[in-house]
C-alpha cells in the first residue's frame, strides 16, 4: 500500500505543483530534518568550494590556462538558473568568485600542501553529510537516486538561506513542504514494513 501511497502522491505532486516546487520537493523530502539542513547550510558550500580549488591547483600543475572546474560550473548554472532565476544566478556567481579569490591565498594545514589540504576538508565535509543524513535525517542522501539534486545542492542551499533569512517564495516552499512531510511518513512507513518483513 505504501509503496503506491508514494506513486500516487508523486504523481500529485508533479500534475499540481510548479517546476520550481517539484525540484525543491525532490531535494526536501531528503533534506528535512533540521540539523541535516544545518550540516548541508555548512559543508555544501565548503564541498563545491574545496572542489573548485582541488581541480583549480591540478590544473595549475598540468600548465592549464584555466580552471577545469569551471567546465562544471557553465553546466549547472543552466541548471540552477532553470530551478530559480534568482537564487540560481547568485548561486552561479557565488563559488566561481569565492574560488578566485582564494586563488590568492596560501591554504594549507597539519603540514599538508595546498591540494592535500583542500581534499582534506573536502572528504570531511562528505563524512559530515553522510552522517547528517544516517543519524539525523535517516535517510540515504539524494545522491544516492539523482545526481542532478546533488549538482543543484548549492543553489538549493541558498534557497534554504533566503526563505530562512528573507521569507523569499514563503508561500510555494510552505505549500511544497505539506507534500514533503508526507513523503517522509510514507518514506518511515515503508521501511518499518521492510525491517519487520526481515525479522520474520
Amino acid at each position: 500500500m505504501s509503496a503506491a501511497e508514494k506513486k500516487k502522491l508523486q504523481e500529485h505532486v508533479r500534475n499540481n505543483l510548479n517546476k520550481f516546487q517539484v525540484f525543491f520537493y525532490e531535494y526536501g523530502r531528503f533534506h528535512y530534518n533540521f540539523t541535516n539542513i544545518i550540516i548541508h547550510i555548512i559543508f555544501v558550500p565548503i564541498i563545491t568550494i574545496t572542489f573548485d580549488r582541488i581541480f583549480g591547483l591540478l590544473g595549475e600543475k598540468n600548465n592549464l590556462s584555466f580552471n577545469p572546474f569551471y567546465i562544471l560550473y557553465l553546466i549547472v548554472t543552466f541548471l540552477y538558473l532553470y530551478v530559480d532565476i534568482f537564487a540560481g544566478l547568485i548561486t552561479a556567481i557565488q563559488y566561481p568568485l569565492i574560488g578566485y579569490l582564494l586563488t590568492f591565498i596560501k591554504f594549507e594545514i597539519f603540514g599538508f600542501s595546498q591540494i592535500q589540504s583542500y581534499l582534506f576538508i573536502n572528504i570531511f565535509s562528505w563524512i559530515a553529510q553522510f552522517l547528517g543524513h544516517g543519524l539525523f535525517e535517516k535517510r540515504k542522501p539524494a545522491l544516492m537516486e539523482n545526481i542532478f539534486l546533488t549538482l543543484n545542492a548549492p543553489c538549493f542551499v541558498n534557497i534554504e538561506l533566503f526563505n530562512f533569512l528573507f521569507n523569499y517564495r514563503k508561500k510555494e516552499l510552505e505549500e511544497v513542504r505539506v507534500f514533503i512531510v508526507k513523503d517522509i511518513a510514507i518514506y518511515k512507513k515503508m521501511n518499518d514494513n521492510d525491517n519487520i518483513n526481515k525479522s520474520q
